[in-house]
């Protein structure tokens, strides 16, 4: 959801050009500070209403029958909630959630009337007659009635376009009980859903799912939805106006399925003639991420007039038909609806892989505006050294949405893993994430993230995940070099960090020698402060650039060129990377006497030991590499017990 995005409103019609995106941004950010100050009064009013769930965990739901008769010219629901349920253990009663402002008229379980109580923490009681043993699978039907409140980002609103009424939900992050009966938590969701939308005949009903059936009877229309697939209570919703609808078949992996717009009359043009980009991602969505994940039904866009885009599984509101809003909300299909984030302290697992994914659209058909994009999200990031992108306090409704901290970090940090997995394992990753037995169609944790991409790449990303979800910060590099006499360029990175959450970022980092005519960019896997790494180039730089792709979240960093190193302990393999040569070990200016080098495999195993003295000169060691593989190794100095220097060596 965007939900404080409010400058998608701005995109010209297509994608913005890369020079206007500063402006753009700029003036997003003022947008959506007005936007996070009026939800910051509406959760506080919540707040204080203790609005946070109490349903109880005695039951599973496995289906709402929603049957709903609204107006848009009234502010006003009449409503009749199904709850089909399997009980977890023997009970005599289940608790709801629902705003107190509404009025339940009955509860009605097998043909009787049974007694229930709506209570001030905006919960409703139910009290079965017997108690009902566990494992038992039954339903109840709430009727009910009133104005809805709106708390949180206006959970039911009521307003006009073109002087015609209209009305509409959007129910993150703890608005769906502010209008009808349900679970208001992320632990349960629906295994299937029917709503029965009842309205004026003039009026055209919006929802979930696929529509079964729409009649017109007694001046009024009914519309049937049914949604066939696990759904959270947040993302129910309807909108209902005079809409236009534009269907267009769409067809992926050999499957077709309609795209819809749902469109004012007076916009039906302009959403027409930007659907091709909705039509685009979606081909490409499933290619990157699988299939997209409610083929066999439909997706639909419907226009409402909230500044920014709700993504609605099956169905995501939308301001306005720019690209990258429509790119964001449809990607939210799989990161947010298809799997859901499992608490709001993990809200970047939605909107962090929905944001790297408008990045992705305009990567794939415009590479200025992604350029802008990635360079204005990467310095609104170190703009502040403070936040981390896990939220520690989901009462907040401006913590969990945050949009430096859950969007922008949240996608640069999607972004770092593609950089430091490579194309090939990432989107493999993401894909396998998507098809996660444990959590697709269902909720996902970060450690859940963290679990699949490892299982999917074989990497520990256990030091990533630490400093950069739960961390704050960044690091801050010093690269100094030289040309050593062998011909080779030898380099040490120096890294400090901006915040002191975290000591040390072990991240892979791209840099960039060059001079006028030629230029050659090498990897180096910083592991440790002070690391040292040599290279071979055929030709001469005169500078090197830190990180020239922004592959990172780095800010203050410097180069420099040496003439020969004069540090104490100054410590040099060379070659690196060796051919058929032995590697050279040179320890200049030893601060200590003793040393004890072993090298080691790929997979921690010492294939070679041995122990240096110094005695107060410098030292060289040859270590013989004629029988070993070519391939990465790592080289490691102590002194005693302690770890002085490793450093990785190539053959």
């Amino acid at each position: 959801m965007n939900k404080f995005f409010t400058f998608f409103t701005l995109f010209c019609i297509g994608s913005a050009k890369a020079q206007q995106l500063s402006t753009i941004l700029q003036e997003m950010k003022s947008h959506a500070l007005q936007e996070k100050n009026a939800a910051s009064k509406q959760v506080q009013a919540a707040r204080n209403l203790d609005m946070l769930s109490g349903a109880s965990s005695n039951y599973d739901v496995k289906h709402y029958k929603c049957e709903w008769e609204v107006d848009p010219a009234v502010k006003f629901i009449n409503g009749k909630v199904t709850v089909t349920y399997t009980t977890m253990s023997s009970l005599s009663s289940i608790i709801l959630d629902l705003n107190k402002t509404l009025t339940v008229d009955s509860v009605v379980y097998k043909g009787a009337k049974l007694i229930f109580s709506q209570n001030i923490n905006n919960t409703l009681t139910i009290n079965f007659p017997l108690a009902v043993v566990a494992g038992t699978t039954e339903s109840c039907s709430i009727y009910y009635k009133g104005v809805p409140d709106a708390s949180g980002l206006g959970s039911f609103m009521k307003g006009t376009h073109a002087g015609v009424p209209v009305i509409w939900t959007l129910s993150e992050p703890y608005g769906a009980s502010d209008w009808w009966p349900c679970k208001d938590i992320l632990n349960d969701k629906a295994d299937s859903i029917d709503i029965l939308l009842t309205c004026p005949a003039i009026y055209r009903n919006s929802s979930n799912g696929k529509i079964v059936s729409d009649i017109i009877n007694n001046g009024k229309r009914i519309t049937h939805f049914k949604h066939g697939y696990p759904i959270t209570s947040y993302l129910v919703a309807f909108a209902c106006t005079n809409y236009v609808v534009n269907t267009i078949p769409v067809t992926i992996g050999g499957t077709t399925m309609n795209f819809e717009n749902w469109t004012y009359p007076e916009s039906a043009g302009w959403f027409s003639a930007e659907s091709y980009g909705v039509e685009n991602a979606l081909k490409w969505f499933s290619n990157y991420y699988g299939t997209y994940p409610f083929i066999t039904e439909r997706y639909a866009q419907t226009q409402f007039n909230w500044g920014g885009g709700m993504e609605h599984q099956t169905n995501s509101f939308v301001v306005s038909p720019s690209h990258l809003l429509q790119a964001h909300e449809l990607a939210h299909q799989w990161f947010g609806d298809k799997t859901t984030c499992g608490s709001w302290k993990d809200i970047w697992v939605n909107e962090g892989f929905a944001s790297f994914s408008h990045w992705l659209y305009f990567q794939t058909h415009d590479m200025p505006t992604y350029l802008g994009i990635r360079q204005e999200y990467h310095d609104e990031v170190t703009s502040d050294s403070t936040g981390s992108v896990f939220v520690n306090d989901t009462t907040d409704i401006d913590r969990i949405f945050s949009w430096r901290w859950t969007y922008v970090k949240g996608s640069y940090i999607v972004h770092m893993l593609r950089g430091m997995l490579g194309d090939a394992a990432f989107f493999k990753a993401m894909k396998d994430y998507g098809n996660d037995a444990a959590t697709r169609y269902g909720y996902a944790k970060t450690a859940d993230v963290q679990r699949v991409f490892e299982q999917s790449t074989g990497k520990n990303l256990s030091e990533f995940f630490n400093d950069w979800i739960y961390g704050e910060g960044w690091p801050i590099y010093k690269v100094q070099w030289y040309k050593n006499s062998n011909g080779w360029f030898n380099i040490k990175v120096n890294q400090s960090q901006s915040h002191p959450s975290v000591s040390f970022f072990e991240m892979p980092l791209q840099v960039k020698f060059k001079n006028a005519t030629k230029d050659s960019t090498i990897t180096l896997n910083v592991q440790q402060n002070g690391q040292l790494f040599g290279v071979q180039l055929n030709f001469t730089p005169d500078t090197v650039l830190i990180d020239p792709d922004l592959w990172l979240l780095s800010k203050n960093n410097s180069q420099q060129k040496l003439s020969i190193p004069t540090a104490s302990n100054s410590i040099l393999v060379s070659p690196n990377p060796a051919g058929s040569s032995n590697w050279n070990l040179l320890i200049k200016n030893p601060a200590l006497n003793n040393y004890t080098l072993q090298v080691y495999n790929s997979l921690g195993q010492v294939i070679y030991h041995t122990s240096l003295n110094t005695n107060g000169a410098d030292i060289s060691s040859t270590i013989p590499n004629q029988n070993l593989a070519n391939g990465v190794y790592t080289l490691v100095l102590r002194n005693g017990k302690e770890k002085i220097h490793t450093q990785q060596i190539v053959k």
